[in-house]
């Protein structure tokens, strides 16, 4: 055999797809759960008019009940949907998030 030539009894190379496939399914299967602060939500009725608009993007995986006003609780895919998707969907219809750090 010369040095040119594969030798066919040598293992093949799958643990790397292997690798890839499991990493890929962490991150579609991984969630973030973030509590925002709306100043405008005060009432049951904006609560569910903010959570249908949300479910309508990729990746939201939960959205708590609505328990006191101005909070909203949101468990969202990062690989799907970012912080700024979900606020700017909350800005879009007239809603106000508070940013505290």
């Amino acid at each position: 055999m010369s040095w040119y030539q594969t030798n066919d009894k040598a293992p093949h190379r799958n643990n790397t797809s292997t690798f890839y496939k499991k990493a890929h399914t962490e991150k579609i299967q991984s969630s973030v759960s973030f509590n925002l602060t709306i100043l405008d939500m005060v009432s049951e009725k904006d609560y569910q008019i903010i959570s249908e608009s949300l479910f309508k993007l990729p990746g939201i995986v939960s959205i708590k009940p609505y328990q006191q006003p101005n909070k909203l609780t949101v468990t969202y895919n990062p690989y799907l949907a970012t912080l700024e998707q979900l606020v700017f969907n909350i800005s879009k219809l007239g809603y106000h998030y508070v940013n505290r750090a």
